[in-house]
């Protein structure tokens, strides 16, 4: 399992001009099942305010390519 997170930046109380993380906006996750096929499944959950219009969700083509793009970023290096 892969999942994104976005978030929000809000300043840090502690320190003049620095920025932390604020309230979560959505998160994607992407699962690939075990096994010869390998088949993925996508989820996506919003936690934007009321106010903000809802994302359609994704069907067909457009699933996929996103699935696609997921799994094609590079993770980020660990020391």
């Amino acid at each position: 399992m892969l999942a994104r997170v976005m978030w929000t930046q809000r300043d840090d109380p502690h320190w003049f001009g620095g920025r932390i993380p604020g309230p979560v906006l959505s998160v994607e996750t992407v699962t690939v099942a075990a096994g010869p096929d390998g088949k993925a499944s996508y989820a996506h959950q919003e936690y934007r305010p009321a106010a903000a219009s809802p994302a359609a969700p994704l069907e067909g083509p457009a699933l996929q390519a996103r699935i696609d793009a997921f799994l094609a970023e590079k993770a980020s290096p660990l020391p």
